[in-house]
């Protein structure tokens, strides 16, 4: 249950970052993380199928790719 969560969170973490890099102030939509495991039935979820499905999704691949391509430079990162 632990690992499909990760897999969801990591899925809405990896479209929030170029959102966050590309735009200025993205509107940046909450999700109900309880909701999302009730729905889609974490309890259910195989531990390897979850494993598998959080490594094949490029996902955890992505995120450092897209942070080390960016010239962040021109940004302030600050959030008022």
């Amino acid at each position: 249950m632990v690992i499909a969560h990760l897999a969801g969170s990591e899925l809405v973490g990896a479209f929030r970052l170029p959102m966050i890099l590309a735009h200025d102030r993205p509107p940046l939509a909450p999700y109900d993380q309880d909701l999302w495991a009730t729905r889609l039935h974490y309890e259910r979820a195989n531990e390897e199928e979850s494993v598998e499905r959080r490594a094949s999704s490029g996902c955890a691949a992505s995120t450092p790719a897209t942070i080390w391509r960016i010239d962040v430079s021109w940004r302030a990162f600050v959030w008022p």
